[in-house]
């Protein structure tokens, strides 16, 4: 079950939960490689969790894609063939074929909202048709000329490849170096701690037993990690036993295999000494 009906409840829709998303937008949503987004309830949490992430790391310019979708089209069409052919669809569309009404969606909720097409709103929309795809056009050029030279001489930790609500839950993919990867996916966590105590989560109880599985011992980790269950003083203990140096061997171009043969040697050497 998923908690939509608590994530998108109307009682977030609130002008300071809308101010939050707005800023969040603005300062995080082009950064992302795919086409982001975030319930107007969590947006007071993840933009303080985003702000966190910037402040202490930093998130890199995106260089391919805009709001997702990969950047289509040349100088020539931004500036020139497009602006002409979208004020002339535009200009079709308000006077020709006007409606009195259109329905759009509220950013961070569910909701379609019913808007009156005013005499303003529509010569507003044309002059949108021309305007629109120079606007694009700038956008376009700083994401491929002038992001990757930022990107190059700033100091910059993370690419963030996606930043959404799925399934229910808080979704962000990202890429960093491993160092900083622990630091990240607490931050992620902390952030659903405080949307689980607002109440515009899945409740906080739900994260008791939430966990992080992957494989081990293999080319990619190569690393193993044993569990070992006791008993002290009339409690249980579990102690957690995890190798350290293997995958460090692989990334320094060591063969893993002929290591472990020497280690499994003397490992059986010391049992049996003689």
């Amino acid at each position: 079950m998923y908690n939509n009906d608590v994530t998108y409840a109307d009682k977030w829709d609130t002008p300071e939960n809308q101010a939050a998303l707005a800023k969040l937008e603005k300062k995080f949503f082009d950064k992302s490689e795919c086409s982001p987004s975030c319930p107007v309830a969590w947006a007071p949490e993840v933009l303080e969790m985003m702000e966190t992430l910037e402040r202490e790391l930093g998130f890199r310019h995106n260089e391919g894609t805009m709001r997702g979708y990969y950047i289509q089209g040349t100088p020539l069409d931004w500036f020139v063939k497009n602006p002409w052919s979208g004020f002339f669809s535009a200009f079709m569309t308000n006077v020709f074929g006007y409606k009195p009404f259109e329905y759009k969606h509220k950013p961070g909720t569910t909701k379609r909202v019913k808007i009156k097409r005013t005499l303003y709103n529509r010569v507003k929309s044309i002059i949108n048709g021309f305007t629109h795809p120079i606007g694009y056009g700038f956008r376009a050029l700083i994401i491929k000329y002038v992001n990757p030279i930022r990107n190059r001489f700033e100091k910059r930790r993370i690419s963030l490849g996606q930043l959404k609500e799925k399934y229910g839950s808080l979704t962000c993919y990202f890429h960093a170096p491993d160092a900083f990867e622990e630091f990240i996916d607490k931050e992620i966590g902390k952030c659903k701690i405080k949307l689980a105590l607002k109440g515009a989560y899945y409740p906080i109880e739900t994260l008791w037993d939430s966990a992080v599985s992957y494989d081990i011992e293999n080319d990619y980790e190569p690393d193993s990690i044993a569990v070992t269950y006791g008993e002290y003083k009339g409690e249980r203990t579990v102690s957690v036993k995890k190798t350290t140096y293997r995958k460090l061997m692989k990334e320094l171009g060591l063969n893993l295999k002929e290591i472990q043969e020497k280690a499994d040697l003397r490992a059986a050497s010391k049992a049996d000494p003689k």
